[in-house]
């Protein structure tokens, strides 16, 4: 044995380390023996040891095992030392920069009051120009701006005259209650057969709805010169009325002068409470038999009266509506397709425009079928909230055929309807009534 370890030189250890594994007895003194001859060959040689210990046999050999890893870490680098702790160098505040002083501006007046005057010129309003007045109030330009302020400031009208006393009203009288009230007319009171007559042309299927003719007697009433237009409207909702209906539609046609429409009965009342509660007096919508007494315009009377107020036959010179129609032998004409201006036509013998035609007209009576029990005087049918029914419509339209511009003839529609053929007209309580 001993001479077979003798026989062994350090190079042949080695290349049996470095060589492909072969396998070692437990009690071979190379590796294993007192001496691990192997182990003591690769000392100070990490990469030799971790072959030996990595080694197919080498859990078999613990005394070589042990010696390899204390070889191993005797070897092993010590730890270098921890860095110095940074230290941060003590703060210090930035130095202080002093701004320099603002360049001094010097004054220039003219040039001041220059610009303050090209602002007013282009603003071009009373108070631009009362404040360059306020700066400079000796200024180059002050005569021009005082100038400018007497233009700019409205002209206020004087106020219309007063309301003639309520008893000095008399038949045919024109008057206003206020600036933006309608021009009323003093209708006389008398008395008329009211319905169709016999004779007069209806239409195909008529219903009876204008019969049976009676005698009605008419107290003396104040009745709008014109229908209600958009310019007297828009004064009751800047007045804070109208308030359900503050815009209604114009159709794309106008507004000003041509009559209000879009509005329901309901709304008419609104009106009519905003211009009573106004001026102190009572006004409301006509009462059919007012209507129909003020737009034939006579005081008096027969069963045979013609249609219209001027005679049994109509053009569309006379009256708005659809000219492809024509009634009792009358000619076609212009069919406008909208409303036009009131007073566009010819007033009646009492005073009033377009009482045929142009837009229907909400009276306050609740519609019914027929005369038949009706009241001989001029007062409403179920005037207030006790009617369920359709409210009356009077004296036909810009688009329809002229037999519904009749005096005589009746519409109806629900109170709460609003639409582009239908207006209104006041009536006034004239108190005591003249007659």
């Amino acid at each position: 044995m001993h001479m077979r370890l003798a026989a062994c030189s350090l190079a042949a250890i080695v290349a049996v380390l470095m060589s492909a594994p072969v396998a070692v007895a437990a009690d071979d003194p190379v590796l294993c023996g007192p001496n691990a001859n192997a182990v003591r060959a690769a000392v100070g040689n990490g990469v030799r040891l971790n072959q030996l210990l990595s080694h197919p046999r080498a859990a078999s050999c613990p005394d070589a095992l042990a010696l390899a890893q204390q070889q191993l870490r005797s070897i092993a680098p010590a730890s270098p030392p921890p860095p110095p702790p940074v230290v941060s160098p003590p703060f210090s505040p930035p130095p202080t920069r002093v701004s320099p002083p603002p360049p001094v501006i010097r004054s220039d007046p003219a040039a001041e009051e220059a610009a303050a005057w090209r602002i007013a010129s282009r603003t071009d309003t009373i108070a631009a120009y009362n404040a360059y007045l306020a700066d400079y109030p000796n200024g180059r330009n002050a005569p021009t701006a005082r100038q400018r302020i007497a233009a700019l400031t409205p002209r206020v009208s004087p106020p219309p005259p007063p309301p003639p006393p309520v008893a000095s009203l008399t038949s045919g009288q024109t008057f206003r209650d206020c600036a933006d009230c309608p021009e009323m007319v003093v209708i006389p009171g008398g008395s008329f057969v009211m319905g169709k007559p016999k004779n007069e042309e209806a239409w195909s299927g008529y219903d009876g709805r204008e019969e049976p003719q009676r005698t009605v007697s008419i107290r003396a009433f104040a009745a709008g010169k014109f229908e209600v237009t958009f310019d007297e409207w828009a004064a009751c909702v800047a007045g804070g009325g109208c308030r359900s209906n503050a815009n209604p539609g114009d159709q794309g046609w106008g507004r000003g002068r041509r009559p209000v429409i879009n509005v329901s009965w309901n709304d008419a009342q609104e009106y009519v409470k905003w211009l009573s509660s106004e001026t102190g007096q009572s006004y409301r919508l006509l009462t059919e038999a007012e209507w129909e007494y003020a737009t034939r315009g006579k005081t008096s009377g027969t069963a045979n009266e013609p249609a219209f107020w001027w005679g049994n036959s109509i053009t569309t010179n006379q009256a708005n509506y659809d000219g492809n129609y024509t009634y009792n032998g009358s000619p076609k004409g212009e069919y406008r397709q909208r409303t036009v201006p009131v007073g566009s036509f010819s007033a009646n013998s009492f005073g009033l425009y377009d009482v045929h035609g142009n837009v229907w007209e909400w009276v306050q009576d609740c519609y019914e079928g027929s005369y038949a029990g009706a009241a001989t005087d001029s007062s409403a049918v179920k005037p207030g909230t006790e009617c369920t029914s359709s409210r009356v419509l009077r004296g036909g339209s810009w688009d329809i055929s002229p037999r519904y511009l009749r005096s005589a003839f009746r519409f109806r529609v629900s109170p709460t309807d609003r639409v582009d053929f239908v207006g209104f007209r006041l009536a006034r309580t004239v108190s005591p009534p003249n007659r």
